[in-house]
C-alpha cells in the first residue's frame, strides 16, 4: 500500500471520529465528503480491481477443482468396475475349482469307502473260519477249551476295536480335510522337457 493510500485511510478515519467532537457541522460535512470521495477513489483503484483479480482466479481455480473432480470420480467407478470384474472372474475360478475338487473327493471317498467295506467283510469272514475252525479242533480233542475261548475272545475283541477306529476314522476323514487321512491325493504328472521347450513355457 503507498504513502498516499496510507493517508487518505487516515483522513478518512479522522473524519470518521470528528463526527461527534466539538467541530461545526459545516466542517464535519465536508470533511466526511472529502473521506468519502477519497475511500471511492481508493476502492475504484485498489480494492475493487483486486477483488476481481481474486474472483478470477477464485473461479479458474473452482473450476479446475471441479474437473479433477469430475476425472477422479470417473476414474473412480471404473476401476469400482473393473474390480467387480476382475472378483466375479476369480469367484468363477474359485467356485469351479471348488466344485470340481468336492467331486474328486466326493468320489475318492466312495470308491474307498467301498474297498473298506469289502475288506472288513473278507476279514470277517476270515476271522470266523479261524474261530470255527478252533472250535471244530476243540471238539476232537486237538486243543484245549480254554485256550480255544481265550484266544477266540481276543481275537475278537481285536477285531472289533480294529472296525470301531476304521469306521471312526473315515467319519473324521468325511468331515474334515479328506487328503490329509489314510489316502494320498492323486500325484499331478511332471510336464516333458521337450514339450514345454517346444511350447515355449521355460
Amino acid at each position: 500500500m503507498s504513502e498516499q493510500e496510507i493517508n487518505s485511510l487516515q483522513r478518512m478515519s479522522y473524519g470518521m471520529k470528528q463526527s461527534g467532537s466539538e467541530t461545526g457541522e459545516a466542517e464535519t460535512f465536508a470533511l466526511r465528503k472529502t473521506s468519502v470521495d477519497e475511500w471511492k477513489e481508493f476502492n475504484d483503484n485498489q480494492v475493487v480491481a483486486l477483488r476481481i483479480e481474486q474472483f478470477i482466479m477464485y473461479a479458474t481455480l473452482l473450476n479446475e477443482q471441479q474437473d479433477l473432480y469430475a476425472k477422479n470420480k470417473t476414474l473412480t467407478e471404473n476401476q469400482d468396475i473393473q474390480l467387480e470384474l476382475v472378483q466375479r472372474i476369480l469367484s468363477d475360478f474359485h467356485n469351479k475349482g471348488y466344485g470340481s475338487m468336492r467331486e474328486f473327493q466326493s468320489l475318492d471317498y466312495n470308491l474307498h469307502y467301498k474297498d473298506l467295506q469289502i475288506s472288513t467283510i473278507k476279514y470277517t469272514v476270515l476271522l470266523a473260519s479261524i474261530i470255527f475252525l478252533m472250535i471244530g479242533m476243540t471238539m476232537i480233542g486237538l486243543f484245549n477249551q480254554t485256550v480255544t475261548a481265550t484266544a477266540s475272545s481276543i481275537l475278537l475283541m481285536i477285531y472289533l476295536l480294529i472296525l470301531i477306529l476304521q469306521f471312526k476314522q473315515n467319519q473324521i476323514r468325511r468331515k474334515y480335510d479328506w487328503n490329509k487321512i489314510y489316502w494320498k491325493s492323486p500325484v499331478k504328472p511332471q510336464k516333458n522337457a521337450d514339450t514345454c521347450k517346444f511350447l515355449g513355457l521355460f
